[in-house]
């Protein structure tokens, strides 16, 4: 697994999302989509065998946590855009930077054992 890969593509998946609220943009994917953890390159890593050799580490169970609940997030973003309602809440926009943020920091805790 390249960690910084990931990170960067993380970084870029959360500023897409970041647009819609931020631009006023109507996401053109489902956010049911959205929500499904397993969708994503990383989210695919996280429930393959692939990633056996992290499961008994903190790090990764944390990284499921906060990565399944940062897609219900963007998720529930996405829809509020959709129905035209870009305002939203504050509480969620920073929830959802909130889980991002531990989404990267679990990515570098991981990289950091070396395996």
């Amino acid at each position: 697994m390249d960690f910084d890969e990931e990170i960067i593509k993380h970084l870029e998946w959360r500023t897409m999302v970041e647009a819609l609220f931020r631009d006023h943009e109507r996401s053109y994917v489902s956010p049911t989509i959205i929500i499904q953890d397993d969708q994503c390159q990383l989210g695919q890593w996280i429930y393959s065998s692939a990633s056996g050799t992290y499961e008994k580490y903190p790090a990764f169970q944390k990284l499921i946590e906060v990565h399944k609940a940062f897609h219900i997030q963007a998720g529930t973003i996405m829809t509020l855009c959709n129905n035209g309602n870009f305002e939203g809440s504050p509480e969620l926009e920073d929830e959802f930077y909130r889980l991002s943020g531990e989404v990267v920091k679990c990515l570098e805790d991981l990289k950091q054992l070396g395996l």
